[in-house]
């Protein structure tokens, strides 16, 4: 890359004493993010990374800058930015294709949206949701827009109120369906 990425702090738990680290930085991801383990194969450039030049400079756990073994295994700090104006979704709302099912007057809309970021648990939606609207909680056996919902423990053809204040949206079902 053209642009050099983000200071990252290295840290080899196995060889240097307790809170002795390096600083380096970050200069690309080598293929994608590992789904089952959620961790990425980074590539991090670290200047004199056998310390032959700094045997004696400081390190931040005092004492001499240790040397970075190759084919260690070691932890890497990576700072991020904070997200804003999102809305937090457990990840499992999240449909095929980045979508998210909503209620909309009874019925069922199919939403595109745009995910800026996954955790373990969540979904982080950066557009594709409104304030207010309410998220199909429910697996359904039937998925069509524009399909016919109704609240959960709602009695056909009752308005039912929504919870306020809640993170989460009531769940709806189709009509006949199991919550």
């Amino acid at each position: 890359p053209d642009q050099e990425g983000g200071t990252v702090t290295i840290r080899d738990r196995a060889a240097w004493p307790a809170g002795v680290t390096r600083t380096g930085r970050l200069y690309s991801q080598v293929g994608a993010l590992d789904q089952a383990t959620r961790l990425a194969r980074v590539l991090v450039t670290v200047p004199d990374p056998l310390a032959r030049e700094a045997a004696t400079g400081p390190a931040a756990g005092g004492g001499a800058t240790p040397p970075l073994t190759i084919g260690a295994f070691v932890e890497v700090r990576i700072p991020g930015r904070e997200v804003t104006d999102v809305v937090r979704l457990p990840r499992d709302l999240v449909r095929q294709d980045d979508t998210v099912w909503v209620m909309e007057a009874d019925s069922l809309r199919i939403r595109d949206v745009q995910i800026v970021v996954q955790d373990d648990e969540h979904a982080y939606v950066a557009s594709g949701l409104d304030d207010g609207d309410r998220v199909v909680v429910t697996n359904l056996a039937t998925v069509a827009d524009g399909a016919p919902l109704r609240l959960a423990g709602a009695a056909p053809g009752a308005e039912s109120a929504a919870g306020a204040g809640g993170d989460a949206a009531p769940a709806a079902t189709a009509p006949g369906a199991r919550p």
